[in-house]
Parts: structure tokens; C-alpha cells; sequence
């Protein structure tokens, strides 16, 4: 049996070096035991959301046309003044009522002024009628624009003063398609003209356009300022009202100042 000799101090104890196998072994297990590099993360998805969150969310509403605005002042005015408050469709508003001006102006100039021959039997030049005729129905449809703007203006002023939400170019709005029973105004009064028995069928088509028009304007103010019904209702008839009280004020003024007026000296 060789006997092992101890290390020397020119042969170190460097067991690894004179044992390649021990080498082999100890760089392998180097190489299995070394760190892997981490595997890369998973990509990120999208947060579900849930139905609830979804729900929560506004939806924007559809773009209405002029059709669909026109078709819901007819069917539900309520739904249609609160949407043309907020979207306020000037153009659609100004043709609706310069179309009914239109059709009232053609409609009176259509019809004159009455009966032609009892007016030339009195002596009165008939040229002269239908100038002055015409002239008036120009002016009057002038006047039914402005009048447009100016009850805009003052209900406006009186549904703030109720408590409500100034809104004047909303109201503008739902003011002028509210008047949009008022275009068969004049062909029911053309009718009235034509059929056998049109003047009850006027008077009462007239009344009955006349009470329609009057609610979808209380609707109108309603949505526009944002009044209760009872309020809104308080709105329309104000300057009614007011109008009415100023008229009789008038008149009982001059009925009390016309006897002082006779009891002063040099009148007769």
C-alpha cells in the first residue's frame, strides 16, 4: 500500500487542482445552482368593469332633428321643452315662427278686407281698402315677431322673480315652438270661408288652437325656468293680468277726472 506524503510548502494542499474530476464536479454544480433570471410578468389586463359601473356612467342622448322636435311638441311637450331649453335650436324656433307669419299674412291678404261690394256701395275706394289692407298685414306680422322676443323678456323677469332659473334664450326657444298650433290658425279660418256652416267650425277650431297653444306655453315656462306647473301657470297670466289692472285704472282715472275737468271755469 503507497503511503500518502503530507504537502509541502512548494506543493500546496490544492486538492481541486489535482483532482480534475472534483473540478468537473464542483463547476457543474456552479452551473446548475446559479440564479435564473426571473420570468417576465404577465401582461397587465384591462380592469373588468362591472355592470353596475357601467350603468352609473351618463349615455350621451341621441342628436334630435328638426322632426323629432316637432314631433314631440305635438306628443309630449314636456320632453321636447326640456331638451330645446338646453339644446336651444334658435333657427328651428325663428322658422316656425316666421312660417306661421308667413301663412297668416298670405291667408288675410288672400281673404281682403271684407265684403267688396257692400265697401263700394258705401262710397269707399276699393284700391285705397286693399293698400291699407295689405299694409296692416305686413305690419301685423312684424309685430307678432317682436312681440315674440319682448314675452320671452317678461316671462323670464317674472318666472326669476317665482324662484326660478333665468334661461332667456331657452325660453326664446320653447316659446316659438309652442306657437306651433297657431299655423293652422289661418287655414281653419280659410275653411271657415269655404264650407257650409265654417263659422261655427272656425270659431270652435279657433278656440280649441287658441286653448292648446295657451298650455303648451305654460309648459314651455315650466322646463325653460324651471317653474312648477302652478307657477308657470302664475307666469303666462301676469302680465295679463297686470295689463288688465292698468287698462281699468285707466279708465276709472278718466271717468273721476272728467266731471273735475266740467267743473273748471271757462268749459261749458
Amino acid at each position: 500500500m503507497e503511503e500518502k506524503k503530507p504537502p509541502t510548502a512548494e506543493e500546496p494542499n490544492n486538492p481541486v487542482e489535482k483532482n480534475p474530476s472534483f473540478e468537473n464536479r464542483t463547476t457543474d454544480h456552479r452551473d446548475t445552482t446559479a440564479p435564473e433570471s426571473p420570468p417576465a410578468p404577465p401582461a397587465a389586463s384591462p380592469p373588468l368593469e362591472s355592470p353596475e359601473h357601467k350603468t352609473d356612467q351618463p349615455q350621451q342622448e341621441p342628436h334630435w332633428t328638426s322632426w323629432d322636435y316637432i314631433y314631440n311638441v305635438l306628443a309630449e311637450p314636456n320632453k321636447a321643452f326640456a331638451r330645446a331649453s338646453q339644446a336651444k335650436p334658435l333657427g328651428l324656433a325663428f322658422a316656425v315662427i316666421v312660417i306661421s307669419t308667413l301663412i297668416s299674412l298670405i291667408v288675410n291678404l288672400s281673404m281682403g278686407p271684407g265684403d267688396m261690394t257692400q265697401l263700394e256701395q258705401q262710397g269707399l275706394p276699393i284700391g285705397l281698402i286693399g293698400v291699407f289692407t295689405t299694409i296692416f298685414a305686413i305690419v301685423g306680422a312684424f309685430f307678432g315677431l317682436i312681440m315674440w322676443f319682448i314675452m320671452a323678456g317678461i316671462y323670464n323677469l317674472i318666472g326669476e322673480l317665482l324662484g326660478g332659473k333665468g334661461n332667456a334664450k331657452g325660453l326664446l326657444v320653447t316659446l316659438g315652438l309652442a306657437s306651433l298650433p297657431s299655423i293652422f290658425t289661418s287655414p281653419l279660418r280659410l275653411l271657415g270661408e269655404v264650407l257650409p256652416g265654417g263659422a261655427t267650425l272656425e270659431w270652435l277650431g279657433i278656440l280649441a288652437l287658441t286653448v292648446w297653444t295657451i298650455i303648451l306655453q305654460v309648459f314651455a315656462i315650466k322646463q325653460s325656468v324651471q317653474l312648477s306647473t302652478i307657477r308657470a301657470a302664475i307666469t303666462y297670466f301676469a302680465p295679463l293680468l297686470l295689463l288688465l289692472i292698468a287698462t281699468i285704472s285707466l279708465i276709472v282715472f278718466i271717468l273721476l277726472t272728467i266731471p273735475a275737468i266740467g267743473s273748471l271755469p271757462g268749459i261749458q
